[in-house]
């Protein structure tokens, strides 16, 4: 328990910023005594998301638990455990499934993380993505890299036809922004005497966009794939501007 506890909130402080479903609970009783205490906002550093943090970290560090070893494993009442338990159930962190032991009677039950869950730990696809269009880079050449880009961002545009499936150009447009912020790009756009820009305001492609500036050739690929029209970068954000921007022509 003291290994967990130190993961959590040494080594990992950051985690109560990051995990909103399994430190909210609305108007919702949890505690072994009195009824448990009402909670009706964001739980930032009480005992309860201490709980529940330590719970999802002991089911990753052992795999799928039952309440009577979380308890044992955490040293806290099984009630309370069970209590945590729906809470994160409700919030889709933790899936329950029936383990039979070959003996008579009810089968056990035990919990293990969903992928929602399994997303709170820490990832580190950036320094991939990177690493990857690097190597790719050196074996194939640039070119084949802005390629690549491409065919990505032309699959993003096919994966998504039905968001931005319309005869009028501003339809598509907003459904093109619709599908960049489902991906975090903060998209907006805009209309003026000479066509439309698309702004996005965030980049969520940062990390490996700075190894790579090619990676806008996604991002105009995908816009030119879905709006059936020229595509231009007018500024981006490796290149030095507040945000990244693409013009497309009216006619």
């Amino acid at each position: 328990m003291d290994i967990i506890h130190g993961y959590v909130y040494i080594r990992m402080p950051a985690f109560d910023l990051v995990c909103p479903a399994c430190i909210v609970s609305s108007s919702e009783s949890v505690g072994a005594r009195g009824g448990g205490a009402r909670v009706t906002r964001v739980e930032t550093g009480t005992e309860m998301q201490h709980t529940r943090r330590q719970i999802l970290d002991c089911i990753k560090l052992k795999g799928g638990m039952s309440v009577d070893q979380l308890g044992r494993e955490l040293q806290i009442m099984p009630v309370t455990i069970r209590a945590h338990i729906n809470v994160l159930e409700r919030g889709k962190l933790v899936k329950r499934r029936e383990l039979r032991t070959g003996r008579a009677g009810r089968p056990r039950i035990v919990y293990s993380l969903t992928d929602a869950a399994e997303d709170l730990f820490p990832k580190d696809y950036d320094h991939l993505a990177a690493s990857l269009i690097s190597n790719m880079r050196d074996l194939y050449g640039n070119d084949s890299v802005k390629e690549v880009l491409k065919r990505v961002g032309v699959e993003m545009a096919k994966s998504n036809a039905e968001e931005v499936k319309s005869e009028d150009l501003k339809e598509r447009i907003k459904g093109a922004t619709r599908v960049m912020n489902k991906i975090g790009s903060l998209a907006t756009w805009e209309k003026d005497q000479h066509g439309y820009s698309v702004t996005a305001h965030n980049c969520p492609y940062l990390h490996v966009a700075n190894e790579c500036a090619d990676i806008c050739d996604m991002e105009v690929a995908f816009l030119k794939e879905v709006l059936d029209r020229e595509v231009m970068l007018e500024c981006s954000v490796v290149g030095g501007a507040h945000n990244c921007r693409f013009f497309i022509e009216e006619g």
